[in-house]
């Protein structure tokens, strides 16, 4: 059939256009266009890192690992992205390092950003991002070096401050190369004079030049300071020098208050204290709160309360038997109070809060990493977890001896990674694997109450696969034992599988040991491929697992199942470093050798519904195609460079799935939809709507036009066409 197709496709020119006008017996009489818009999960992402805005009330940000930054809009009660811009060669830039706020200006915000600090291809250096209207729009500043957004230490801080006395100076610690000084508002940035590599916080007096810096040296010094605005630099006496400090603020008086850990954090944390440090008497006090004894923990959420002298809040880390802990105390530390036993945790926002926790959710959480309490509120406080924020609005009333009432406020932050998403025929329009908690069936795209959330949720979730001709049986991976479920209810309820492939023998899988799973199109058949592994087939719906003979060894973690849409005796499989495709005609059985000639590169191999043997595979040379199950492959012209490919509802009068493709296209990068099997493409995305790197994405094919994005670090967001007379909320599914 492609041959065909690509006939037809020599003598048309491939055009993006701005609008495209929805296939129906009577088209509407005006363009659509195209809306995105979050599915709603509330959370599920590591929040390292909150910043109020010393000046202004109101005003508050938070950083994420992974999936950029965020402002706190009070009025709408939800937080607003404000990185969805970057595109793919700045998705890097999504790994949030630091936030640094102009106390004289509120309207201006700086952010640095970096996910990792090894050089690859895959990795790009640092950049200052500049906003001048509180995050509305960005200017960029590269940096020289990279940052470790998303490495060991990232809940430290703030390594990136705007000098209080003085607004075109900045100070940047990085992960690797020291302190960095900009003496024109970010622009231009020099190497100060700082002896030390990971700087871990900046903290200025607001009265004087003088800087304090905390850095990672396992075997020297841990704090720092210049009173000639980083000129020159000397420890400060009497520092711990068999720990770091986490976080670090000044009083009123002066004096500091410090939290320490054996190691950076947010794992590893054996060890540590609170301190303070007097720079007028050079005095060092201890007033941790709990010493490390019969369980290991360390310290790092500190927040003064700006508006009662004395009053503080710190949090453990890393203490998983009894759970991390917050302390208060209002005599300086004197004397402290534990917070978890009179806290109530609201979960109705959130329902899957509660089996996420094991059955009910009675803890303050993991990774307490860092602590807020709002400097024009004291009744206000926040404090962040490995799966998102809570917030208080009821904190001194702990002092008399009330519940603290804890909210799940993460509206609007989807800091969740959709590992793998689905759009099956029928039944929920949805269902996604998501990294660390588990995965959704989405009943509701806009109200995560309506959603039914995976029960057992298996931890981080890696794959998810439904028979085309049976959508009510759907398979997964998981990272926890049994590794593998299945549903034969759409999603609603699942039963591990009786045994999984003898080459998952890590028990304590912490990684992509568990890899792909698919099933065939009439569900008599499982595939799965584990890390370093071949394949594994089931004719038993997991009682039992069979090897694949003539299959590639998934080695390197990058070789998925793949069921034709049509044939159940069908399986594929493509490995992109070694440029072959392998498919099987009995049910997995075995493998055969077909292309050998496809780019050195390949994204994702996708096999089309309701065309057996139609494989779609992007590539560096673009978008190619096979209408033989992989033995021959063509190259559709147009594309410089395709990441990846999916299908949606097609026109009725094409007889073929509409093709989305993530992508370049005449130079431009972006997503892009063909309702005509390539005669046509449309962007989808724009210039402020990029989402950076896409982990997943499907097209749904009962609705046209709607497209799920699962996107590192932002969750998942939903495309549709709508009438411009219409709001901008995408139609419910029908």
């Amino acid at each position: 059939m492609y041959r065909m197709i690509a006939g037809v496709l020599a003598g048309l020119c491939l055009v993006a256009t701005p609008a495209l006008t929805q296939p129906s017996a009577s088209p509407p009489p005006q363009p659509l266009r195209y809306v995105w818009k979050n599915a709603d999960m509330r959370g599920g992402g590591f929040v390292p890192g909150l910043v109020f805005h010393p000046t202004e009330q109101g005003l508050l940000y938070a950083r994420t690992d992974i999936g950029g930054a965020y402002r706190y809009d009070p009025a709408q009660n939800r937080w607003i992205p404000l990185l969805d811009h970057l595109g793919r060669d700045d998705a890097a830039l999504m790994g949030v390092l630091s936030i640094g706020l102009d106390p004289k200006n509120p309207d201006l915000v700086y952010l640095a950003g970096g996910l990792y600090t090894h050089e690859s291809e895959y990795n790009r250096k640092a950049a200052l991002l500049i906003s001048a209207d509180r995050g509305t729009t960005w200017k960029k500043t590269e940096l020289p070096f990279y940052l470790g957004g998303n490495e060991d230490g990232r809940s430290t801080g703030e390594r990136l401050i705007v000098d209080p006395n003085l607004s075109t100076t900045l100070y940047l610690g990085t992960s690797k190369n020291g302190l960095w000084q900009s003496l024109d508002s970010g622009l231009t940035w020099q190497k100060t004079a700082l002896p030390a590599k990971h700087i871990l916080f900046v903290l200025a007096d607001e009265k004087s030049p003088t800087l304090y810096a905390g850095v990672e040296d396992r075997n020297g010094q841990s704090l720092y300071v210049s009173t000639d605005a980083g000129q020159n630099w000397q420890p400060v006496a009497g520092a711990p020098k068999n720990l770091m400090p986490h976080h670090a603020e000044r009083d009123a008086t002066g004096k500091l208050f410090l939290t320490f850990g054996n190691n950076l954090g947010p794992n590893g944390v054996t060890d540590g204290a609170v301190k303070t440090y007097d720079p007028a008497t050079g005095k060092w006090d201890d007033i941790t709160p709990l010493k490390p004894a019969g369980e290991t923990f360390g310290y790092a959420g500190l927040t003064l309360d700006r508006n009662n002298p004395g009053t503080l809040l710190v949090s453990t880390l890393n203490r998983w038997g009894s759970g991390d802990e917050i302390f208060r105390s209002t005599d300086n530390g004197k004397s402290w109070k534990p917070l978890s036993k009179a806290s109530h945790f609201n979960t109705s926002d959130a329902p899957w809060l509660v089996p996420f926790s094991g059955g009910r959710h009675d803890r303050l959480g993991h990774w307490i990493a860092d602590i807020e309490i709002d400097p024009f509120n004291p009744d206000r406080s926040f404090y962040v977890t490995g799966y998102g924020l809570w917030e208080s609005r009821t904190l001194i009333h702990f002092d008399k001896g009330d519940k603290l009432e804890w909210l799940f406020t993460n509206q609007g932050l989807e800091e969740t990674a959709p590992l793998e998403l689905i759009s099956p025929p029928k039944g929920a329009h949805l269902l996604s694997a998501l990294g660390d908690i588990g995965g959704f069936r989405h009943d509701d795209l806009f109200d995560v109450k309506g959603a039914t959330y995976f029960d057992p949720n298996g931890g981080s979730n890696r794959s998810i696969d439904f028979a085309e001709d049976k959508p009510e049986i759907i398979v997964r991976t998981s990272d926890k034992r049994p590794y593998g479920y299945i549903s034969t209810d759409g999603g609603t309820n699942w039963r591990g599988f009786a045994s999984h492939p003898e080459t998952i023998n890590d028990p304590q899988n912490h990684g992509t040991e568990t890899m792909g799973i698919a099933i065939n199109a009439d569900a008599s058949r499982i595939m799965w491929i584990p890390k370093n592994s071949v394949p594994y087939v089931s004719s038993d719906y997991g009682q039992t697992w069979v090897k694949s003979t003539g299959a590639p060894l998934n080695s390197e973690s990058h070789i998925y199942p793949v069921s034709d849409r049509v044939n159940p005796l069908k399986f594929y499989l493509y490995d992109n470093r070694k440029k072959t495709v392998y498919y099987s005609e009995d049910a997995g059985t075995s493998f055969r050798t077909g292309s050998t000639s496809i780019i050195e590169w390949g994204s994702r191999m996708r096999a089309a519904p309701n065309n057996e043997g139609h494989l779609w595979l992007g590539g560096w040379n673009g978008l190619n195609v096979s209408d033989d199950g992989g033995k021959t492959f063509s190259n559709v012209p147009g594309f410089e460079t395709v990441w990846a490919v999916t299908f949606g509802a097609g026109d009725p009068k094409e007889n073929y799935p509409a093709l989305f493709v993530w992508g370049k296209l005449n130079g431009r990068e972006g997503i892009y939809m063909s309702p005509d099997i390539g005669a046509r493409w449309v962007r989808l995305t724009n210039d402020k709507q990029q989402f950076g790197a896409l982990y997943s994405f499907v097209g749904d094919p009962r609705i046209f036009g709607r497209l799920y994005l699962g996107v590192g670090g932002r969750g998942i967001m939903v495309g549709d066409f709508v009438r411009p007379s219409t709001d901008s909320t995408p139609p419910s599914p029908q």
